[in-house]
């Protein structure tokens, strides 16, 4: 994949987690290879978690999660993405993976 995919939030769960309509199954083959940047507003996002504990970043820090139902999701540690970031569904996602 070269360039950048738009999408978009499709949904917040009660924790405030925003999902998105990436699904990891399609790219789990690019994220754990390459870095990526997921853009929502002004944020970046460039870590990955599989577990919330896996998360290592600050509070306050957004990192991607896969969900329970296998999309992207957008998150905090301790804390709601979408109340923090003002983030609704619908709002656009950017995804860029690096080519090497």
């Amino acid at each position: 994949m070269d360039g950048s995919l738009i999408g978009r939030v499709i949904h917040i769960d009660h924790f405030g987690n925003c999902v998105t309509n990436f699904a990891w199954k399609q790219f789990q083959p690019l994220l754990t290879a390459r870095s990526f940047c997921l853009r929502i507003k002004e944020y970046e996002i460039h870590q990955l978690a599989r577990t919330y504990s896996e998360a290592t970043l600050p509070a306050g820090e957004p990192f991607a999660i896969i969900g329970s139902a296998g999309f992207l999701e957008i998150s905090l540690r301790s804390s709601s993405a979408a109340r923090e970031f003002k983030i609704t569904v619908g709002d656009p996602v950017k995804l860029t993976v690096s080519g090497s």
